[in-house]
């Protein structure tokens, strides 16, 4: 065996356990909160005020999101990034929050015309 497939084996090995060590583990607890709050819930019909209650409830019990909160809330009949995009969790298109930048004015679409057309003489 070389020593490039010697460090692909190495690190494809380890991969499973950098992902254990980065999985938050839900106590009994947290996963009985989860199923009740969300019993109290339709998911076929789960509204912005809803889904921002679900998510309040899971930030008051210390539920962080993981794959396993995710995991529970399929167990339960909800898709966790649907009821995230409907809460307003992680921004628009899950962006982290931050807004789409602002549209270049025209001055700047004027210069950035001029660096272009310079480039390609």
């Amino acid at each position: 065996m070389n020593v490039t497939s010697s460090l692909m084996n190495a690190n494809y090995n380890m991969m499973p356990m950098v992902q254990q060590s980065q999985a938050s583990s839900l106590t009994t607890e947290q996963q009985d909160t989860i199923t009740s709050v969300l019993a109290e819930y339709d998911s076929s019909t789960l509204t912005t005020s809803d889904a921002q209650s679900i998510v309040a409830a899971f930030e008051e019990a210390g539920i962080q999101p993981s794959r396993e909160m995710a995991n529970a809330m399929e167990a339960a009949g909800f898709d966790a990034r649907e009821v995230g995009d409907l809460a307003g969790v992680g921004g628009p298109q899950g962006h982290g929050g931050m807004p789409p930048p602002p549209p270049a004015s025209s001055e700047e679409i004027s210069e950035l015309s001029s660096v272009l057309d310079s480039l390609l003489i």
